[in-house]
């Protein structure tokens, strides 16, 4: 699955149904109203790869937001806190293809990128079932001397050769951010979830903007409606002129 190459710009009130819709879901599912919304069709995001979900949700965090985010962590080795400003569209590697090709062991295999619903599918099972049972579902087909095999058949070793293959075609699938430590000056590698950016901010302006609302609806008596098709300069206009009036 590929998703739109130009996201759109929602309007103040379609952006904050999407938010009301993300509240009732999953915490790994908030953001995906939203991205819908953006995606401006009926495509089924649960079918993205995990690397395109990931790039999806930082080109929608960039347009919304600005491309940087910042955060802070702990360093693992001194417990200094880090702070940094991280260039969220620098992290993207590429778009690689939905399915590929490798030969491991004179064993030739396709297979497919996994995807959320994979992940969804296997989300309640045992760490060591749940990988393999991912790896099943994204395989294609794997065959070695003429003969097809299924995962099932397949040595461990060659399984995990197998997974590592499929994970290196799909670079931005676990993304990190390099960070130095101030104090101890050691390498800190933080883990990101884009779509948590993305959800994190959102919420943080849904709230701002329905905080703005109460203030003009209760000076002003103007619909909810009314308020949120203003402009963000006219109603920060608007709420200066509050303030001096109240």
């Amino acid at each position: 699955m590929t998703v739109p190459t130009a996201l759109r710009v929602p309007a103040t009130a379609a952006l904050l149904d999407a938010w009301e819709s993300g509240l009732g879901g999953d915490p790994a599912d908030r953001a995906l109203p939203v991205l819908a919304l953006m995606c401006g069709d009926d495509r089924d995001l649960d079918d993205c790869a995990l690397g395109e979900w990931n790039r999806l949700s930082l080109r929608a965090r960039a347009l919304l937001f600005g491309a940087s985010a910042d955060t802070v962590a702990d360093c693992p080795d001194c417990g200094a806190q880090l702070e940094a400003s991280i260039p969220l569209t620098e992290l993207i590697s590429g778009e690689p293809a939905d399915a590929g090709e490798a030969v491991l062991d004179a064993y030739g295999v396709r297979y497919r990128l996994p995807t959320r619903r994979d992940l969804g599918a296997v989300a309640d099972l045992p760490v060591e079932q749940a990988a393999r049972r991912l790896l099943a579902r994204c395989v294609l087909s794997i065959r070695s001397g003429g003969e097809e095999l299924s995962v099932d058949e397949l040595p461990e070793e060659l399984a995990d050769a197998m997974d590592a293959a499929i994970s290196a075609a799909d670079p931005d699938a676990v993304l990190e951010a390099a960070l130095t430590c101030p104090d101890c000056g050691d390498a800190v590698r933080l883990s990101l979830d884009p779509a948590s950016f993305l959800w994190h901010e959102v919420d943080r302006w849904a709230l701002r903007v329905l905080a703005e609302v109460a203030e003009l609806a209760a000076v002003f008596g103007w619909s909810e409606d009314a308020i949120v098709a203003l402009s963000p300069w006219r109603r920060q206009m608007y709420l200066s002129l509050a303030g001096r009036w109240s």
